[in-house]
């Protein structure tokens, strides 16, 4: 089983953040908010653990040699045209990492909406304008006596 964790697709930056604890648990926030949380083994598909290999053990006469097979289980995530990855941090201290977040997507994040807000009406004065400036230009009706 794999779990599918939500993404946010609105636009502005988030953060996330997955803790892997020792005792083999997990945790994702999204925005410093808890989206998820378990067993890593219960949630997750691993590989299996390796053994070694048998000297008096033969390849099987059909045996396939080809280099690379594909493998349809194999699903990359899709990550959207003009998405950036920055601000990684790696740590083992859950409450650093939560200042951090604060400290870095926390002061950016007000700021981005508040552009984009700003942005949006711009274009829709211009918007405005354009419409008024057509209306204004177009000839008025012939008026019969």
């Amino acid at each position: 089983m794999e779990i599918e964790i939500e993404r946010k697709v609105d636009g502005f930056t988030h953060l996330y953040t997955l803790i892997l604890r020792p005792d083999q648990t997990y945790e994702v926030k999204i925005d410093n908010e808890q989206v998820e949380s378990g067993s890593l083994e219960d949630d997750w598909d691993f590989l299996p653990p390796r053994t070694i290999n048998d000297p008096t053990v033969n390849k099987p006469e059909d045996w396939d040699d080809v280099a690379e097979i594909d493998d349809p289980k194999d699903v990359k995530p899709e990550v959207r045209s003009g998405t950036i990855f920055d601000n990684f941090l790696i740590t083992d201290n859950e409450e650093y990492a939560e200042e951090f977040g604060d400290d870095t997507w926390g002061e950016t994040k007000d700021a981005e909406q508040r552009m984009s807000l700003e942005q949006s009406e711009a274009e829709q004065r211009k918007k405005r304008v354009k419409q008024e400036k057509r209306r204004v230009q177009q000839p008025l009706p012939k008026q019969e006596l």
